[in-house]
Order: C-alpha cells, then structure tokens, then sequence
C-alpha cells in the first residue's frame, strides 16, 4: 500500500492521449470496471483518430450493456515508464456489435508509480483481528478504513491495545467480512497518522496476497470509482 507516493493528476489532453496511445500500441488491456461486470475485464484499445473525443475498446464480458445507455466506467492501466493510472467517465456501446464500446476521454488521470495507491474505502463495514485463528476469540479488533492491491488501513484506539511501531511486523491478521473471513498472513506498519482520539495505520503484505482479498479490493474498485464518476456527471 503505496500512501507515500500521491496521486499525480494529468490533465491536459495530448499528455491523457499519450498514456492511451502507449496502451494501444503495446496491446497491453486496460482494466476497465463498470457496474455491468461483476468483475474487472480485459479492454484492449482500438486506433482511433488523434482528434476524436472518445475511445475504443475490444472487450468481453458487458453484453448486457443496451446501445444508447451511458454508463459510468473506471480504468487503471499502465505506462512506458512504470507508472499506473486510473481514468474515469462513461462508455457506450456501439451499435451492431456485442463486443465494442466508446469511451468519453476522460478529463484527467490519476498517475501513480503503483496501482496500490488507487485505494478506496469499503462498502461496508470490515474488521481486522489479530493473533487468533477465530477472529471470534481474538480481543485485537480494528476497523477497517480502505483498501488496496498493496494492503489495507485501519483505525488504532485504546481499545486495541499497544499500538505496533511504525515498520514493525504485526501478528497474523485476519480479515473479517459480513459472512466470511480472509487469512491475510503478517503485515507491516507502512505508515502511522493520528486523528483527533485515535490512529489510522497503514499495513501492507509481507507475502504473496490472497486471491481474495485481491477479489474484494477489485469489486470494491469497481463500485467506489463507477459511483463516483456518476455523482459528478449527474
């Protein structure tokens, strides 16, 4: 979970242009996430004319998108130089084709060197539990507040005990849903900032994440970010 490095915005045109273009020519997908997939799927670009306000994109997984219908999508993708970026807007699909859609170019990107950064708060409420292979009997039990591909942050109060130092290894965490829990291993205090009664702790993985968490961040992606593009456009 990359809280160090922030979001850089990008938002003049030719430079947007450049990161799709790289895209396109090394026919590496995008990530595309709408609220017609219930997960992220392949979208690779089409050539499109250097003046057109939209793009193409190839991809499956969205049939049951009506021709006509704008619908709110987010992107991450990747650039020459290492960096991810995550862009948003709406999509439309193309008449007489099941597998075409335009993009409205987007106003600005969000550039980051990890696609970690692109973290967001969950959709309901998630606890963190510690030392215990039943979060039910374990008494160190934290709130968490967002996620990411990199890891997770929570809040730290009296409640939770001695609170870990700041690079330190924490014991193994479990990560407790509304009906199910993900082992997530031991993690790292990446980052400590105090609130008003309280601390938010920045934890991410020591080893390999899980392909559910990785699941949950990804759905959660998808929901936080085609939310937020069509409160803005409304």
């Amino acid at each position: 979970m990359s809280y160090n490095l922030p979001l850089s915005r990008v938002d003049y045109p030719r430079e947007i242009r450049a990161y799709f273009d790289w895209h396109r020519k090394q026919r590496i997908p995008l990530l595309l996430m709408s609220n017609y997939s219930e997960r992220p799927v392949s979208a690779m670009l089409v050539d499109v004319e250097g003046g057109s306000a939209e793009l193409e994109v190839v991809c499956t997984g969205l049939g049951e998108v009506r021709y006509g219908e704008d619908i709110a999508y987010a992107a991450i993708g990747s650039s020459s130089g290492g960096a991810n970026f995550l862009a948003s807007g709406e999509m439309r699909a193309k008449p007489g084709t099941a597998d075409c859609f335009t993009l409205s170019f987007p106003d600005w990107i969000d550039v980051s060197q990890s696609r970690d950064s692109f973290r967001c708060p969950t959709q309901e409420r998630h606890f963190l539990h510690f030392s215990s292979a039943n979060p039910l009997l374990n008494d160190i039990i934290c709130r968490v507040e967002n996620v990411s591909l990199g890891g997770l942050a929570v809040e730290w109060d009296d409640s939770c005990g001695v609170m870990p130092l700041l690079n330190s290894r924490t014991e193994a965490g479990i990560l407790q849903l509304k009906d199910s829990k993900v082992q997530l291993g031991r993690l790292r205090v990446a980052h400590i900032t105090p609130r008003a009664q309280s601390y938010v702790i920045g934890l991410n993985f020591e080893s390999l994440m899980q392909k559910e968490f990785g699941t949950l961040v990804l759905d959660a992606q998808r929901a936080h970010y085609t939310g937020r593009t069509n409160n803005t456009t409304k």
